[in-house]
Formats: C-alpha cells, sequence, structure tokens
C-alpha cells in the first residue's frame, strides 16, 4: 500500500510539473521577439510587482534628452511598484517612453515616470499582461516614429518553447491528434528559428509578429496541457535540407491548401530554400474553408480597390504603374461592369484578376491586379485563398466561388490532421508536405 501511495504521488506530483507556470524549456533554448503591439497611442500594463528600466541608460540621443527637458526633466533610468499595479504606457515625443501608473479602476494617475529610449518591464512572477493579455517573461516598450507621429511597439521576449506553448491554440487545436499537433509545432518552431536568424542579422528589435503576418500569438491566454507536452516532446527540433545546415527552412504553413500545395515563388516571387515540389494533398477535405462562397457588391470591391491601391508601399507599387495615371479619380467617379480571373496558374490559383469599369461619360478601362493583392485588398480572413472563380450574381452582384484557406505553402493544416488521424507519425507527416527536408536539432 505504501509502495503504491509512494508511486501515486511522484505521478501527482510529475502532473503537478507539467501544469506549472514554469518554464517547458531548458538552458540552450533562445529567446524569441515576438511583436506584440505596433503603432499603439498607449499600452495598459498590468502586474504584480512590476520593474520597469531603460534599456538605453548609457546612451541617451539628443533628441530624447531635447524632449525629456519639455516634459519632465531629467529620465528614470528605472521604477518599480509593489504588489498588483496598472500602468499606461505612452511615447509622446522623441523617443521618449511616459509610464503613469493609475488607481484600480484606472481612473486617476497616481505617478508619472519617464524613460529615455526602449523600457523593459518584468515581474518577479514571470507573466505580465498587456493590452489584457499575460505574457510570460519580459515586454519591451519601443518609442517609435511613424507617419503619425511618435507611437509605441510592444515585443514580447520570451523563451522560444514557451512561445510555442501559447502558439498552438492560437494557430490550431490541441485537442486535435498527437502526432498532427507535434509535426505543426516543428513547423512553428521551424518558422520561428528561421525569423530569429535573419532579423538578428538584420539588426531588427524583433523577430516576428504575433498576428497573421507571421504566426498567431496569444501569449500565455490559450495554454494548456496539451501543447505544453508538444512543446517537451518536440523540443529544439527544426527542419533542415540537410542536418548539417546552419539555417532551417522558412517553414511556411496554412489552414488549408484545398487539394494542392503552393510554391514560395507562384505567392511571393521569391524561391525558397527547401520548397521544389508541389504536393497533391487529398486529406483536407472536412475542413470547414474546403469549400467556400464570398457574395461582394460592386461598392465593396471598389471601395476594397480604391482603398488597397491607394495604401501600397514603394514597393509593391509596380501594381498600379500600367494603370491610367488618374486611377484614384477614375475609381471613385465609375462603378464596377465586370470582375474575372483572367489567369491562373497550374494548382488553379488566381495569377491576375481583371476588373472593368465605366465612367459617368460612359467611357470603359480596366485594370489588372495579382491575385494575391486583390485577395489582401478584399480581406485574407474573407477571400480565403486565391483559388477561386467569379459567378456573377445579379447586377452588381458577384459571388467569389472558392476553395482552401491560406497561401498554400508548406503543411496544410487541416490534411495534416486527418493523415494523424489515419495513424501516420509526426515525421511522416512533415515528410510529406515537406519533402526536401529532414528533422535536426536545432538546441
Amino acid at each position: 500500500m505504501d509502495a503504491i501511495l509512494s508511486a501515486s504521488v511522484m505521478a501527482l506530483s510529475a502532473g503537478l510539473a507539467i501544469f506549472s507556470t514554469a518554464s517547458v524549456a531548458e538552458a540552450g533554448a533562445p529567446k524569441v521577439r515576438v511583436r506584440i503591439l505596433d503603432g499603439a497611442r498607449s499600452v495598459a500594463i498590468r502586474g504584480f510587482d512590476l520593474q520597469f528600466r531603460s534599456v538605453n541608460r548609457e546612451d541617451l540621443k539628443l533628441q530624447q534628452a531635447s524632449a525629456l527637458r519639455s516634459l519632465a526633466g531629467r529620465p528614470s533610468l528605472s521604477a518599480r511598484s509593489d504588489r498588483l499595479s496598472n500602468w499606461n504606457l505612452s511615447c509622446p515625443n522623441g523617443g521618449v517612453v511616459q509610464a503613469t501608473q493609475t488607481a484600480a479602476n484606472g481612473k486617476y494617475p497616481l505617478r508619472n515616470v519617464f524613460f529615455a529610449g526602449p523600457v523593459r518591464v518584468e515581474s518577479p512572477a514571470g507573466f505580465v499582461t498587456v493590452a489584457g493579455k499575460q505574457y510570460r517573461e519580459k515586454v519591451f516598450v519601443h518609442p517609435i516614429q511613424t507617419r503619425h507621429g511618435w507611437e509605441c511597439e510592444v515585443v514580447n521576449h520570451v523563451d522560444v518553447e514557451n512561445y510555442l506553448d501559447g502558439l498552438v491554440n492560437a494557430e490550431f487545436s490541441a485537442a486535435w491528434n498527437r502526432e498532427a499537433i507535434d509535426a505543426q509545432v516543428i513547423a512553428a518552431r521551424t518558422y520561428a528559428y528561421y525569423q530569429m536568424k535573419l532579423m538578428t542579422k538584420r539588426g531588427s528589435h524583433f523577430d516576428l509578429d504575433s498576428t497573421i503576418k507571421d504566426q498567431v500569438y496569444d501569449g500565455s491566454m490559450r495554454e494548456d496541457y496539451r501543447s505544453r507536452l508538444s512543446a517537451i516532446r518536440t523540443r529544439g527540433q527544426v527542419l533542415k535540407v540537410s542536418r548539417s545546415d546552419e539555417w532551417p527552412i522558412k517553414a511556411y504553413y496554412h489552414s488549408t491548401c484545398g487539394g494542392t500545395t503552393e510554391l514560395p515563388e507562384v505567392v511571393w516571387g521569391t524561391r525558397m530554400k527547401g520548397f521544389s515540389h508541389r504536393v497533391t494533398c487529398p486529406y483536407c477535405r472536412n475542413s470547414p474553408s474546403f469549400i467556400w462562397d464570398v457574395p461582394l457588391s460592386a461598392r465593396e470591391i471598389a471601395l476594397a480597390i480604391w482603398k488597397g491601391a491607394r495604401d501600397l508601399g514603394p514597393a509593391d507599387r509596380e501594381i498600379t504603374r500600367a494603370w491610367p495615371r488618374t486611377w484614384e479619380k477614375d475609381l471613385r467617379e465609375s462603378i464596377l461592369v465586370d470582375l474575372r480571373v483572367s489567369a491562373q496558374n497550374a494548382s488553379g490559383r488566381a495569377e491576375v484578376v481583371t476588373s472593368r469599369w465605366k465612367n459617368v461619360g460612359g467611357k470603359e478601362f480596366a485594370l489588372d491586379m495579382p491575385g494575391t493583392q486583390f485577395r489582401y485588398w478584399i480581406g485574407p480572413s474573407r477571400l480565403k485563398s486565391t483559388v477561386f472563380q467569379v459567378l456573377a450574381a445579379g447586377k452588381d452582384q458577384w459571388v467569389l466561388r472558392g476553395r482552401g484557406f491560406g497561401h498554400g505553402v508548406g503543411l496544410c493544416q487541416w490534411g495534416a490532421k486527418t493523415l494523424g488521424e489515419q495513424g501516420k507519425k509526426a515525421r511522416e507527416i512533415l515528410k510529406f508536405y515537406y519533402p526536401d527536408t529532414v528533422i535536426a536539432r536545432a538546441w
């Protein structure tokens, strides 16, 4: 009886260790820098025994010193608060971070502290709450000058294995088959590790975004024991073309390929190491996004194209080079009379979308745009992929009927789910979607 009780206590202790807030990673796993807020006028931060420290305490820039003199005199190098406290951080001007402690109800300020340059915020409790979401380890608030003025950018520095733990239920579901979860975690770790190496080389202060721009991450809000166990089981495993390579591949993945995966050069115009084959995937038919319809009015489409083209960055201006110089005015004064996919690739993805317009004088003109750009302008969560056709649905109305969800490159999450349910191991799932790679240990 004593032996049984002892074994039970040991098993319970092991289970509690898994559910604890301690790190899942061991020495050697690197930190990833995840941008969790971008272009914020103010940032709400909450936590126990919070500690603030200026990162630039040895190198105060002249513009920061000048701005500080106009705001509050000499900057503080550090500050702290006892017990649970609430703060609002803003970046008013000149690279300054203003930290304002507020009452529990947040309605009136208790004190202001000014810092020059980025500010590190951490708590002995191991968690910092930012804009209502809880994050492990440290967050850094960076003053960033934008076209709208000085704004705040918030970056979470966290052990990459804990990052993965918080990513699983944001990107798919920890309730899926164990092997499918492990395959997804290895792909996500590989993507993050590639970005860590790339952005460090570029001298950036963050590695990736917490949104669909990179990988969706909600801090510790969605962690559970299954996501934690997957990070532990696959610790340090990444995908490379060969085990001797210094760099991993950039392991793209997506929700639903719709029958065939795609090559990076088709989607983004750049060949990527580790991607030389499209994969025929009959396994994602159970996805709720395998087939979909998007009804759109002429007004909705026109507004999306006008706003999207107007906001193009310098690198993307090529799209409008062949358009009339007066395209902004033309779009405002015209109606959409036709929309069609005028060119498709071998996978059935829209390469070119052509729109035809008629202005108030009855003159018609056409505007061509890449299918990937059209999808982005309509909204990538609404127009779920570039595998679609355009159907007329009445006067000034169209239905975009398509299949799949995402860019189609790399692992198909719903396909991986089916393969796991069919008994495939994580390494087999990864080999299917990344046939040019092997699994290697990075730490």
